[in-house]
């Protein structure tokens, strides 16, 4: 009922706006592209460019789910909007996210990338999939011990797929709530640094070690 007063409520804001509602199978049926989640590269490649890298962070003891949500909202974003998004979530997951978005910057502009034309093209988790040794999974043994329940590994693999394009992805541009979202990080600039500031900071607390031959 809930999900379908929401979708009710943005037909109306966009009937108000004239727009049409943007159907993303449509566009890329049009382009004559594969559908499906294996073909994402091919797709993304086709509307941005090659220029595209991935990061992943594991994390143990935190289940996936907290991130679902998080990771929902950063799509489509650039790097500064991230940033700014990240600045009014409370919860405890966000700090972890945050923190990979700040890997993210430094990975992207050192393989050359620019950072003011960088955006999340996709971002994911999976339950369980960390390699985790031998040695910790006996550790973790499930079931119940003597002394009540033993504890298990619990795991999520996180994977941020940043693009450099030119122009923004068109599912934020024709989003009818975007403008909403954006005076949200507006609103949060004056206590967020820029991308370029992010990555002299984190870089310059992790110098690059000489090596040796």
């Amino acid at each position: 009922m809930r999900a379908e007063q929401e979708d009710d409520s943005v037909r109306t804001l966009q009937e108000q706006a004239g727009q049409v509602p943007f159907d993303i199978q449509q566009y890329w049926a049009d382009k004559g592209l594969p559908l499906g989640k294996e073909h994402f590269m091919e797709r993304l490649r086709a509307d941005g460019g090659d220029k595209i890298t991935t990061l992943t962070r594991n994390y143990l003891h935190v289940s996936h789910t907290r991130f679902l949500d998080i990771l929902d909202e950063l799509k489509g974003l650039s790097l500064q909007q991230a940033l700014l998004h990240m600045k009014w979530h409370q919860k405890p997951t966000a700090e972890k996210v945050n923190d990979a978005i700040r890997e993210a910057i430094i990975q992207a502009k050192e393989e050359g990338f620019d950072l003011q034309k960088t955006y999340i093209a996709h971002a994911e988790v999976w339950r369980n999939k960390v390699v985790i040794s031998q040695h910790m999974r006996n550790r973790y043994i499930r079931g119940r011990g003597r002394y009540g329940s033993i504890n298990f590994v619990e795991s999520a693999l996180l994977e941020i797929t940043l693009q450099e394009r030119d122009k923004p992805f068109l599912q934020r541009v024709h989003d009818p709530l975007e403008w909403v979202r954006e005076k949200l990080r507006a609103a949060q600039k004056p206590w967020v640094p820029s991308v370029e500031e992010v990555y002299e900071k984190e870089r310059g607390a992790r110098p690059i070690k000489a090596v040796y031959c």
